[in-house]
């Protein structure tokens, strides 16, 4: 969280267009008075509105949340290894028709908290976002990030109790192989290397037991996707479970107040079958937002990875093709 600039400063902050120009003012002459040790330029004052000043300088915790990709990137070019910058700017992507950037971001933002911190990383994010809706209930823009921000608390959770059950899988197969060697006197052959290596990342089928890689199906056929919940460890369930609810109830706050937020609502359903691995009610919900935003192209290339997780390749294809080309057309 900034020292100096508090989330509901920088919201302010990103209404102004001016205010915004002076802070990437800010970033360049920053990154151009820092050269071999030299200290960095001294933090300077913005006055945003009357009587509420911030402070901008190049630290890494005088970030600026914001809306504006470009100034968002600026940030994350100034600081590449900053998990902080890499989230702002993943959300702001969020709220543009760069849906594979987005995504993209999002992953690296995730991998960067990982190592700065892993789960416990987002807490002050989220305690700032907390207080700014408090403060300015009405500024959705904040009450976005702040999903955003529940939302990788609850993968970070569920990521490192799904690594840790991994490990723990690995040493079971480790030691049952080692077993197996030892107690194999009657000539079987081993089982089938790439099955075996894949067992503990396969979907697996209605008795628990891995689906082997020649008999994975596609279609109506195809395997149950498992969301977060259900690949936790049982202990941190509730805790995924309580995250998770936080960011999709922002969301439905947001679409509550402004209906017509179609990146909201687009992306509330992909954090609901990451959740829940429901695909057939986010597929629902995509297909109702591409009718009711037909230019708009999250819809598609949302519904797109769903055919193909559903194995119809004419429809992803379809679906994927109407994205790019309404792309190119938006923002």
């Amino acid at each position: 969280m900034p020292a100096h600039c508090s989330f509901a400063q920088a919201a302010d902050a990103g209404k102004s267009p001016q205010v915004q120009t002076e802070v990437q003012s800010k970033i360049q002459n920053s990154q151009d008075s820092t050269v071999d040790g030299d200290k960095p330029a001294a933090a300077e004052k913005i006055i945003v509105k009357p009587g509420i000043p911030i402070t901008v300088s190049m630290q890494t915790e005088d970030l600026v949340p914001t809306d504006d990709p470009e100034l968002a990137k600026k940030q994350v070019d100034a600081y590449p290894d900053s998990a902080e910058a890499s989230f702002i700017y993943a959300v702001s992507l969020t709220r543009t028709s760069r849906v594979e950037e987005a995504l993209k971001e999002i992953r690296r933002a995730r991998r960067l908290a990982e190592k700065e911190g892993g789960p416990q990383y987002f807490d002050k994010m989220i305690a700032s976002y907390e207080e700014m809706v408090k403060n300015y209930p009405d500024e959705n823009r904040v009450r976005y990030g702040l999903a955003w921000a529940y939302y990788m608390k609850a993968y970070l959770v569920a990521r490192q109790s799904k690594k840790q059950q991994e490990y723990l899988e690995k040493l079971k197969q480790a030691a049952a192989a080692k077993d197996a060697a030892a107690s194999n006197k009657d000539g079987k052959a081993a089982p089938n290397w790439l099955n075996a290596w894949a067992t503990p990342y396969m979907p697996k089928d209605k008795d628990g037991n891995a689906i082997k890689i020649p008999e994975l199906k596609t279609g109506a056929e195809a395997p149950h996707i498992k969301g977060a919940l259900e690949q936790s460890a049982p202990s941190v369930v509730p805790e995924v479970k309580k995250y998770y609810q936080a960011a999709l109830s922002n969301l439905d706050e947001l679409i509550r107040r402004k209906p017509d937020d179609v990146w909201a609502i687009a992306y509330r359903a992909h954090l609901n079958l990451e959740c829940s691995g429901d695909l057939d009610s986010s597929m629902a919900v995509w297909k109702e937002c591409a009718q009711r935003f037909p230019d708009n192209p999250a819809a598609y290339f949302f519904l797109g990875e769903g055919y193909l997780k559903q194995g119809n390749l004419k429809e992803c294809l379809s679906n994927i093709s109407r994205a790019i080309a309404l792309r190119g057309l938006s923002k």
